[in-house]
């Protein structure tokens, strides 16, 4: 079954158990936020409108692959214009320690605090040449959050190796000062991780 964005999955009921579903996108087809569902008619998980997605009194859409789990599952545009700050903390939030956060090109607008979580990698989709530099980065916008990158909050512990961003860019609007920022230890084999 092919169905062509998340409002009208989560009112379409599969037939059997591992029903596959082709989601073509989360607001419209090609979007980014598409993938593929399996049906659980017995499953009680809540739903996250990214991986999970409840149809009333019948069953769940299970999301097959969530190795990676990419922001515009859960509604974040990225066109600069869109408030993308729940979508992509959903996101976040959803995804357990050790996967990976993934933006694709785009500049996602941000209007509050962002808390990422230690032992995930946060990372954009590399520019046409394969740097950070290149002609579309994928942009993190601040500029309109009240304290700009002070709302970019990192959870690690002392001693703790913090959460991983790699090929980001990120708009803070501000100069950046050590007053207040705690920054995780960054490995040097994943560098470049993002340019500020």
């Amino acid at each position: 079954m092919t169905i062509t964005n998340i409002s009208v999955l989560e009112t379409t009921a599969g037939t059997t158990a591992n029903e596959h579903c082709n989601l073509l996108g989360y607001y419209a087809p090609g979007d980014g936020g598409g993938g593929d569902f399996y049906w659980q008619p017995a499953n009680t998980t809540g739903d996250n409108r990214g991986t999970i997605i409840v149809v009333a009194g019948a069953g769940r859409w299970l999301r097959a692959d969530t190795n990676l789990f990419n922001v515009k599952w859960f509604g974040a545009k990225g066109n600069a214009s869109t408030d993308d700050t729940a979508a992509i903390q959903k996101c976040i939030d959803t995804a357990a320690t050790g996967r990976i956060i993934y933006f694709p090109k785009g500049n996602y607008k941000i209007t509050a605090q962002i808390n990422l979580k230690t032992g995930q990698t946060y990372t954009g989709e590399q520019g046409d040449y394969g740097i950070v530099d290149s002609p579309t980065p994928t942009i993190l916008d601040f500029t309109t959050a009240t304290g700009n990158i002070h709302c970019l909050s990192f959870d690690a512990t002392i001693g703790a190796t913090g959460p991983t961003i790699r090929n980001l860019t990120l708009n803070c609007g501000e100069a950046l000062t050590a007053s207040g920022i705690t920054v995780p230890t960054i490995p040097t084999a994943t560098a470049p991780l993002c340019k500020m």
